[in-house]
């Protein structure tokens, strides 16, 4: 049975990520909604409201990499820097802080988990096998863990040969 905890502990933290994410995207619309106000106009709303969700979300992200500019150990920082890359589509700016999370607390399974899926994302496959191995190892009981981690490798040896199909993941 203890396989079976720590199987629903990685799921679990899988889904915490995703979720984290989105919270955070909805809880952005949410708040350019309130800045922005009603417009005049139905045509010209969609436009300006996704302008003043760029602008914010741009505002912030400048603000966040300054302060991980001058404190590149503040995880707090570089944890929302990565929630606002992610939300404004921005993978492959997203790496870098990812890699220093993991840098500076190496069983932090949630940005493991992140940046395995931001190379998959960028199509950088072999750059997805370091944070899933160390996730397996982590939790050695997670075989949904060893399947993907498995596939990724499967999916590279056919790149490599010529006989590669992309991968599940989205564009």
């Amino acid at each position: 049975m203890p396989s079976s905890k720590n199987q629903k502990k990685t799921f679990q933290k899988v889904v915490v990520i995703f979720s984290a994410i989105a919270f955070f995207g909805s809880t952005g619309l949410m708040a350019a909604n309130l800045l922005t106000g009603t417009s005049t106009s139905p045509q010209t709303e969609p436009a300006t409201e996704a302008e003043a969700i760029q602008n914010e979300l741009a505002t912030q992200e400048e603000g966040f990499a300054a302060v991980v500019e001058r404190e590149p150990d503040n995880e707090f920082a570089l944890t929302r820097l990565v929630e606002l890359r992610l939300q404004m589509q921005k993978f492959e700016e997203t790496i870098e802080p990812l890699q220093q999370l993991v840098e500076l607390n190496p069983e932090n399974q949630q940005a493991l988990q992140a940046l395995a899926a931001v190379q998959i994302q960028t199509g950088n496959y072999e750059g997805a096998i370091a944070p899933l191995e160390e996730l397996v190892e982590l939790n050695p009981e997670a075989t949904e863990l060893q399947a993907q981690l498995d596939q990724i490798k499967e999916q590279i040896k056919a790149q490599e040969s010529g006989e590669a199909t992309t991968p599940e993941s989205e564009p």
